[in-house]
């Protein structure tokens, strides 16, 4: 029997109370999920009143299976292709949104000091426009806003006196050491 004919055979069986409404309601959910149009795990409302069932059986007499599956297969085609152009990406954990590059965290200049940067640990994995968003919302409170660099630990050299320091450090633990 086709689609339209057993929305019709459902209609006519329960105005001439040859079947209860949620007899009607169970069939009429059993025609949907065999087409596709309602998800085997989601169920129509059984306390619907009688002219709300009405209208559901009217509208759905009127769709066209065919069409309804030439568009499923679109779909599904349009699903594959998105998937296949992001294979590999990653989705934003902010903004749900499929990148190739997610940061953890990013190194940011300090304002006014072109040597020194600070590493900032970002709450979850982020693409680039949500890590700016977050580092303007919780980071900076001036008015004038570094800018995120490359998210890549960059080794800054010691200076003269940190070394100095480090030197005389060592040595007094190798002499601590040797009077054990």
């Amino acid at each position: 029997m086709k689609f339209n004919e057993e929305i019709r055979a459902i209609q006519n069986n329960w105005t001439t109370n040859k079947i209860s409404k949620r007899t009607a309601i169970i069939e009429f959910e059993q025609a949907m999920r065999e087409l596709g149009l309602i998800p085997q795990d989601q169920w129509l409302n059984y306390e619907m009143d009688d002219k709300e069932f009405l209208d559901l059986l009217q509208k759905a007499e009127a769709v066209n299976p065919v069409e309804i599956k030439k568009l499923q297969a679109k779909i599904r085609e349009e699903d594959d292709a998105i998937m296949e152009e992001y294979a590999g990406w990653k989705l934003c954990h902010h903004c749900h949104k499929p990148m190739a590059t997610l940061f953890t965290y990013v190194n940011v200049q300090i304002a006014g000091d072109s040597s020194t940067k600070e590493r900032i640990q970002l709450d979850v994995p982020r693409c680039g426009p949500c890590v700016k968003e977050y580092l303007d919302q919780y980071v900076f409170k001036t008015k004038s806003r570094p800018l995120p660099t490359q998210p890549l630990t960059v080794e800054i050299p010691m200076s003269p006196s940190e070394l100095e320091f480090f030197q005389f450090y060592e040595k007094q633990m190798r002499e601590f050491n040797n009077d054990k």
